[in-house]
């Protein structure tokens, strides 16, 4: 072998070594770690508080418990020293910005309100044997409700009520896994109520009320005026003397039988004795309903009598000896 085959054999088996180290895939390139952030106003759940609700991108250390979360209402404030601090401890690649940096954790919450406190107090009532179609609970304390964890149930325990003043007092508690989380104390009242029935549309004087113009609200006892119209069925066929509005109470005042005469209207005057019948022409001086004693003024006459109102347009008057329809 010639020296020029030796060197064409020693380019032949580098060749061949180097193909293989060229065919050889390469790892790619690992991405850089998501940079590590910090939550300024978190809002956590559950009893623990975790280094991943301060930092997010925590990795592994995401659910180190670092703590207690804060009572609902009462924000926990984690200043740039204690976040530095927390994020050395636990290996987190954050450094803070400025000194101003700082984390405030507040506790999911929502609000059990008024209504709701109130329909649960009327329940803790109804176990003591205090209930009934006519009680009525208030809650005067607080008036806007009781903020609770949002995970948390809501019940009334240790309640006292005082017939005298109808006056209750008790415990709102926020109940998470069996155990009271917050305690919240409040007051109240029960009333008796009483069915007052409405007008359901607006009604004009001179305009009948129907059944179906009737609608029934409940009203405290001690707001019931004294001289309401609390039968509905005694205000069907009225008519008002001045206009109804939907959903307020209805006065004894405030309606009237229809009017059957008008004043100033002519009307039919008649005179009834045991032995006849007598009628006139007249003119009525004031309004009458069915039953109401009226002035008329007699048109040929033109003296003034009282008589009673029986039909639309006519007026029973007295004739010779007093005498009216009915002998009276």
């Amino acid at each position: 072998m010639n020296v020029l085959s030796l060197k064409l054999c020693a380019v032949v088996l580098v060749a061949l070594v180097a193909v293989p180290a060229l065919a050889a895939p390469t790892a790619p390139p690992q991405p850089p770690a998501p940079p590590v952030l910090l939550n300024a106003n978190p809002v956590v759940t559950g009893p623990v508080l975790r280094l991943g609700d301060l930092f997010t991108n925590a990795g592994t250390a995401a659910a180190a418990v670092i703590g207690k979360t804060p009572a609902v209402g009462q924000p926990l404030v984690l200043d740039v020293q204690a976040l530095y601090r927390l994020a050395r401890t636990y290996g987190l690649a954050w450094r803070p910005h400025t000194t101003a940096e700082r984390s405030v954790v507040e506790r999911e919450s929502r609000v059990v309100d008024s209504t709701a406190l109130a329909q649960l107090a009327g329940a803790a009532l109804a176990d003591k044997g205090i209930s009934g179609d006519d009680l009525s609970v208030e809650l005067t304390t607080p008036a806007q409700g009781v903020r609770v964890p949002s995970e948390a149930t809501a019940s009334i325990g240790q309640l006292s009520y005082h017939p005298d003043s109808r006056q209750f007092t008790g415990i709102v508690e926020a109940v998470i896994d069996g155990a009271p989380a917050q305690r919240t104390a409040i007051a109240g009242r029960v009333f008796r109520t009483v069915a007052m029935p409405v007008m359901v549309r607006r009604l004009q004087g001179g305009q009948v009320i129907a059944a179906d113009d009737i609608d029934w609200i409940a009203v405290r006892d001690s707001r019931v005026p004294v001289n309401a119209m609390l039968d509905a069925g005694a205000l069907v066929g009225l008519t008002p003397k001045r206009m109804l509005r939907p959903g307020q109470p209805i006065l004894a005042s405030d309606v009237q039988q229809p009017l059957l005469v008008a004043k100033g209207s002519l009307v039919m005057m008649v005179v009834e004795t045991p032995l006849m019948q007598l009628t006139a022409r007249g003119r009525a001086l004031t309004d009458g309903a069915q039953g109401d004693v009226i002035r008329v003024a007699n048109l040929q006459s033109q003296s003034v009598v009282g008589g009673v109102v029986t039909g639309p347009g006519v007026v029973l008057v007295a004739g010779p000896g007093g005498h009216q329809a009915g002998g009276q």
